[in-house]
């Protein structure tokens, strides 16, 4: 059993606020449509790598609860990965924090407490590039093949089109 979870964020998109927009797929398997979510995050940040790790913070607890589901239903060795497309969250999360200062303690709180929750939990965090993210439809605007790919994905389409190309992104 596998709970694969694809979190994302895209720094400063809200044009009054200036606040950025967490996505998150989350789904047992192959199935990758059990839960979806696409909402401003509550605090403004100051970097993409924050906008990330605020994003993962907030969505992380959506994971825990679906592996504590799965295991309540009877099933045993549940594998939790989670996806981030942003290195420098990864190597923030993998226990590489921010310089001990004043002006970071907001990021080392969120730093420290995914990495106890990921050790509690045993949950993994896998790099996967930004193009494999099937969330990016959930924190901007897509268009062209990249927007029919995102919708494909959602839909669970698989089958080939017309011009013989997939719809779903190899994962």
């Amino acid at each position: 059993m596998v709970i694969n979870a694809y979190i994302n964020a895209s720094f400063g998109v809200h044009e009054m606020d200036r606040r950025s927009q967490t996505g998150a797929c989350i789904g047992i398997g192959d199935a990758l449509r059990i839960m979806t979510n696409s909402t401003k995050q509550k605090i403004v940040t100051k970097s993409s790598t924050e906008a990330e790790l605020v994003a993962v913070t907030d969505m992380v607890g959506d994971v825990v609860d679906l592996k504590g589901f799965v295991a309540e239903m009877g099933y045993e060795d549940i594998q939790v990965i989670t996806f981030q497309d942003n290195q420098s969250t990864m190597h923030l999360m993998s226990g590489g924090g921010p310089p001990p200062s004043s002006k970071s303690k907001h990021i080392r709180i969120r730093t420290f407490w995914i990495r106890e929750i990921s050790q509690e939990h045993d949950i993994e965090f896998n790099y996967k590039p930004t193009e494999e993210m099937v969330t990016d439809g959930f924190t901007k605007p897509l268009q062209g093949e990249p927007f029919v790919v995102f919708t494909d994905n959602i839909l669970g389409y698989q089958n080939e089109r017309v011009d013989g190309s997939r719809g779903v992104l190899e994962i």
